[in-house]
């Protein structure tokens, strides 16, 4: 390993978690962030369903699970019942935008190429977690799901509580990582 590319990687490492403890500090940035991902799912809510649905902070004092969302469903004219789920906007979808930030902000390459990818990955990376979220209300919804499409959104549901890191690292490299290798590979650009 050259020295110029330990330089790098130290540089990198240093500006990451430098970057990574500025975005997640308690500054109030994650209630703001919750606050607006609780909006945009809410509004997000009338493309599966007519149902009223609210999306609110959640009473119970659960660091992971911060804001419930409230399925209300009309059993009859007289009867009202509803369906709730615990939703994370704090350690996935707020977490990942802080790792995939800064990520992007510390890989060397010219500042308008890092402001385009880390839009362009943000962004990409948000629609992919009110999908994610929709998929999560879909269960709430009636009628239940197929058997085998039930069994594949809570899975999908599990494995994004797990692997929260995977979409942010794979959106890093195919919008960041990328234009890092190709300067690598030829310098003159």
């Amino acid at each position: 390993m050259t020295k110029r590319v330990k330089r790098d990687l130290f540089l990198f490492l240093f500006v990451l978690g430098v970057g990574y403890g500025a975005l997640v500090a308690p500054w109030g940035l994650g209630d703001a962030y919750a606050a607006g991902y609780r909006a945009v799912l809410a509004g997000a809510s009338s493309l599966v369903t007519d149902l009223e649905v609210v999306v609110r902070a959640s009473e119970l004092n659960r660091p992971r699970f911060d804001s419930v969302v409230v399925v209300f469903l009309t059993v009859s004219d007289s009867e009202r019942t509803h369906r709730a789920h615990l939703i994370s906007t704090r350690y996935y979808p707020f977490i990942a935008s802080c790792l995939l930030a800064a990520l992007v902000i510390a890989t060397p390459i010219p500042l308008a190429d890092r402001l385009r990818a880390l839009f362009l990955a943000l962004l990409a990376l948000q629609a992919f977690v009110v999908l994610e979220m929709l998929l999560h209300l879909r269960l709430l919804l009636p009628p239940a799901p197929a058997p085998g499409l039930y069994g594949y959104l809570s899975l999908a549901k599990h494995a994004a509580y797990f692997a929260w890191y995977l979409p942010p690292l794979l959106l890093w490299i195919a919008f960041a990582g990328r234009r890092y290798v190709s300067m690598q590979a030829h310098p003159e650009t």
